[in-house]
């Protein structure tokens, strides 16, 4: 049935006010890269590897997506393409994909947002996708590129990495008898966090008999962050092995006592070694249960009930988010206490685990002074996958701004922001815990300023 044409044209005069202003940087290579040296031998790039220089980002990536400029190809399926951070982070973003039809002119957005992974064997289209490997373990690289790490090809696996430095792209075509350019080079579109992570630190867990962890707890000591509360925190555990998963229970403990169960009796039987796993409200899903631990970025996840930590860790709260923890003063100790809850398994976190936060700026943060014009940005993430996104807008001056959500329908769905504020820039917290998959528009009044962005929420 068709909306009422009120409602409908609602809805359109809401699109009509849609506009984009950056809420990520861009950093490009342009330069015109062969895939291979326009001969039928295989080996890397003739640009080997593709370097692309990174400044201005404030602190650490909070998301990060890769652009494929026009490329051509003969057969696809032989290329294969390693991303690598300032800091030596890597992954492989594409391999074995698109199959063998001719391809022209084509770019691709590698975005772990995207609805669908690049296709294994039908023809690359222009369009955003998420990375994919469909070789596996067995692409190799020539030097001086790193060995690749297969564990996983999501972009999620820079978060927390410092943006600003020389980004490497490495190119290889794995099979003789066709050729390729990727014409105007690659690009980066990176969010960062104004401020850097907390130093992460070794954090050994319980060995073969039941009981805590060693240090209990492990502690983290946050300073010199703004004071004027967290707007999103996260958790990330590099390096975690276990010959029985299932057995481990985290928790979460924050500087005025506020804690959480991050982890508990997830991952199954399955021994694991050397998975990362980033702890995020935002992520797309929780914890496995009963199958093996990959790395990723997941939701908290408690299976059960019943969890007991040993003293000096308080009882466990019954907190499910890590929005448990916005609007305080990030600054202090956290704690993470980690139980062994049965016998004869053993593990380790062996690369520590590190918190990252985004905050509320101070009035003298930032490289100027206020903004000079109101502006509302786009919500972040976008598509948005877990349980909430967050929303920037600026005031140049105080003014009382309110920050709605509308269906399709123009109908109100939810109230993010509303109330009287100080100059400066400002972000919400967007919950889409209650609303459907879709399409919606986020719109915000502030006296007689008027702007919208639309924004997509996928279950």
């Amino acid at each position: 049935m068709k909306a009422p044409y009120s409602l409908r044209l609602v809805a359109a005069a809401f699109l009509a006010l849609l506009a984009w202003p950056a809420s990520a940087q861009e950093f490009s290579n342009t330069d015109y890269i062969y895939s291979r040296a326009q001969t039928v031998t295989q080996g890397p790039a003739l640009v080997y590897p593709a370097p692309l220089a990174v400044s201005t980002v404030a602190g650490n990536v909070t998301d990060l997506d890769v652009r494929i400029n026009t490329l051509l190809h003969t057969w696809p399926a032989d290329l294969d393409i390693m991303l690598v951070s300032p800091d030596g982070t890597n992954r492989i973003i594409m391999s074995d994909a698109g199959g063998q039809a001719d391809i022209a002119n084509v770019t691709l957005t590698l975005d772990d947002e995207a609805a669908t992974a690049i296709p294994e064997s039908g023809t690359l289209t222009t369009g955003s996708y998420r990375p994919a490997n469909y070789q596996g373990t067995g692409d190799t690289f020539a030097a001086p590129a790193p060995a690749p790490n297969v564990t996983n090809t999501l972009l999620s696996s820079f978060d927390g990495v410092v943006a600003n430095g020389t980004w490497n792209l490495y190119i290889m075509d794995d099979a003789a008898g066709d050729y390729g350019n990727l014409v105007l080079g690659w690009a980066l579109i990176i969010n960062g966090t104004t401020v850097n992570s907390a130093t992460a630190r070794p954090v050994p867990a319980h060995v073969t008999s039941i009981g805590a962890g060693d240090p209990y707890p492990s502690t983290i000591n946050v300073s010199g962050l703004p004071t004027t509360g967290i707007l999103d925190v996260n958790v990330r555990l590099d390096s975690l092995g276990h010959s029985f998963p299932d057995d481990i229970d985290l928790l979460l403990v924050g500087p005025n006592g506020t804690n959480i169960i991050l982890a508990s009796d997830v991952g199954g039987i399955n021994d694991v070694a050397g998975v990362v796993l980033t702890i995020d409200d935002e992520a797309a899903s929780l914890l496995p249960d009963g199958t093996a631990l990959v790395s990723g970025s997941f939701r908290p996840t408690n299976i059960g009930t019943g969890d007991t930590f040993t003293a000096p860790a308080p009882a466990p709260s019954g907190n499910t988010s890590l929005t448990v923890f916005d609007a305080l003063n990030p600054n202090g100790t956290w704690s993470l206490f980690i139980m062994d809850d049965l016998t004869a398994d053993q593990g380790a976190i062996s690369g520590g685990w590190s918190l990252i936060f985004t905050t509320t700026p101070t009035a003298s943060e930032g490289p100027g002074s206020l903004p000079t014009a109101f502006a509302l940005y786009t919500p972040s993430p976008n598509p948005i996958v877990g349980k909430s996104a967050l929303v920037q807008y600026d005031l140049p001056e105080a003014a009382t701004a309110r920050i709605e959500v509308y269906d399709m329908l123009g109908r109100r769905v939810a109230v993010v922001a509303d109330g009287a504020e100080e100059a400066g820039r400002h972000t919400a917290r967007l919950d889409v815990s209650a609303l459907a998959s879709g399409s919606y528009v986020v719109r915000m009044t502030a006296g007689s300023f008027v702007q919208a962005q639309r924004v997509t929420v996928t279950r």
